[in-house]
């Protein structure tokens, strides 16, 4: 092996963070970040990490976390008992998931440079079942300088000591995820239809859309159109157009004197009964009791 190879040693940081109340209470945590940069030939991993994190090569581990991995440099391989290996290049990032067993590991030819992090909480668990997969892990987002700053700002906002620091980490982190999500089902055309569909349905939430006709106008089957809004918003159109009358019912009952009647009317919806039963099952309350927390916590 070259003496400069010999020589050169590892670049990075990483930091580990116990939970806090605040992370349970939110359902989102950074659990751990950092950032390796692998020379050629350079042993892997070139540190020894917390018992529950570190891993042999050969055998690889499990975590009871999510993580991310982005590679920015060199080339490597992923391996998961679910994948087998897949090959990995720049550009690149991997998802690890809780309870499956994995290993990861760059090319002794080129090594790699990896931003990574973890988290967890119900609302990452929420997030991860929803919009990923353990079956398909690796994502190829090409190198954006937008991610590559949002790690950095990870880095930069645990270094900084200020308040409410690992409440910025956690939206950083969720940040990071949507990016991942949207680069991964990253056909423009149809991601600019479901924008235009959304802004279709803002605009008109009072009224009856026919969602099937609004496809077909649109050059599209009802059943792709759904399939794709359903993917890209968590909600079918049907359902993402009751949300947006109970958000604006929401403002009413806060914000008006309004009966529940005429708010019922004024948000779209085809009935006071109806209404009121959809309100109860969505937030827990009927429309009465809600506007009636709202009035007694103004008066406290």
């Amino acid at each position: 092996m070259p003496e400069s190879m010999q020589a050169e040693q590892p670049e990075g940081f990483f930091q580990y963070l116990p939970p806090s109340q605040y992370d349970q209470v939110i359902g989102f945590s950074i659990t751990d970040f950092g950032w390796t940069h692998i020379g050629p030939g350079m042993p892997y991993p070139p540190w020894q990490h917390p018992t529950e994190f570190s891993f042999i090569s050969t055998k690889g581990r499990l975590l009871d976390e999510y993580q991310l991995v982005y590679i920015t440099r060199g080339r490597g391989t992923f391996w998961s008992s679910i994948t087998g290996t897949i090959e990995i290049s720049k550009g690149m990032a991997f998802l690890l998931f809780p309870g499956v067993r994995h290993k990861y590991s760059p090319d002794p030819e080129t090594g790699w440079n990896e931003q990574w992090f973890g988290f967890n909480g119900d609302m990452a668990r929420r997030i991860m079942e929803h919009y990923f997969d353990p079956v398909h892990p690796v994502l190829q987002l090409g190198i954006q300088s937008e991610l590559f700053g949002l790690f950095e700002k990870l880095r930069t906002t645990s270094q900084s000591g200020t308040a409410g620091f690992r409440r910025i980490m956690a939206i950083t982190a969720q940040e990071i995820i949507t990016r991942l999500h949207v680069a991964s089902h990253a056909d423009s055309a149809i991601n600019d239809d479901i924008e235009s569909a959304c802004l279709h349905i803002a605009e008109h939430f009072k009224e009856t859309i026919d969602f099937e006709a609004y496809a077909e106008s649109n050059g599209q089957s009802y059943s792709s159109f759904r399939r794709h809004f359903k993917q890209y918003t968590g909600l079918a159109p049907h359902q993402y157009q009751l949300a947006a009358k109970l958000r604006n019912a929401k403002q009413l009952l806060d914000n008006s004197s309004l009966s529940v009647n005429d708010i019922a009317q004024s948000s779209g919806f085809e009935s006071p009964f109806y209404f009121s039963r959809y309100f109860k099952t969505a937030t827990g309350l009927s429309p009465s009791k809600y506007r009636n927390r709202a009035e007694l916590s103004a008066d406290d």
